[in-house]
């Protein structure tokens, strides 16, 4: 699997620009961590090339899309992602994490509350000296942060949820997601096509997936 550089414009929700520390190194990490993980199973990468702010209406993920939408076409890019201020209750649901449309150019995320994530840390292993938890912690911050992201984007490429733990499509998260599988690479590199073709070639497109989903859902009821 092939699928090129995607390019990507990131939006910052303001109020987090305003109360958080870095936001804006840490969504160029996130990307350069997905970029890693698209660069060595689908030969993917991701170019990010800007971050800017906005100030959504409200928290409802859905509603946040939509005016993502309204801002900005992505006429000039592959991908546009916004970033919001992480949620108010702690939860491993990657769609209570973020939102994107199937085959489409737009997805929101929420950026991790470092302090709940901490404290399921220390809960856990409070056992451990106080550098092996920070350092622990730092490693579960970055992988779940990257495949919050990886998740909605393998969906605006035509990724479904699947059965399998392991893979960033499972619905949800937890530290052993590692990988996206061949199922999901196939129906993506489907989804690059999709977006970068014209009207006249897309019903061919779409005819693809349609037929890979399908081959897909017969081999798991097998």
């Amino acid at each position: 699997h092939r699928l090129g550089a995607l390019r990507v414009r990131a939006y910052l929700d303001e109020e987090t620009l305003a109360s958080s520390l870095d936001p804006r190194g840490r969504v160029r990490q996130t990307i350069n961590d997905v970029s890693g993980i698209l660069a060595t199973q689908l030969g993917a990468s991701l170019e990010l090339v800007d971050v800017q702010t906005f100030q959504p209406g409200g928290t409802d993920l859905s509603v946040v899309l939509d005016e993502l939408k309204a801002r900005d076409p992505s006429s000039d890019v592959d991908l546009v992602v916004g970033f919001l201020r992480s949620s108010p209750i702690a939860t491993s649901s990657l769609h209570e994490l973020g939102m994107a449309d199937v085959l489409g150019r737009h997805a929101v995320v929420r950026l991790l509350d470092d302090a709940m994530e901490l404290q399921d840390i220390e809960a856990l292993l409070n056992r451990l000296p106080d550098s092996e938890r920070s350092a622990l912690f730092e490693r579960r911050r970055r992988h779940k942060a990257a495949i919050i992201v990886l998740h909605e984007i393998a969906h605006s490429l035509g990724g479904v949820h699947g059965n399998d733990p392991h893979s960033a499509l499972f619905p949800s998260y937890s530290p052993e997601q590692t990988r996206i599988d061949d199922d999901d690479a196939a129906t993506m590199e489907i989804g690059v096509a999709w977006q970068r073709a014209n009207d006249e070639d897309r019903p061919a497109i779409a005819l693809r997936l349609a037929t890979e989903l399908r081959s897909r859902r017969v081999r798991l009821d097998e």
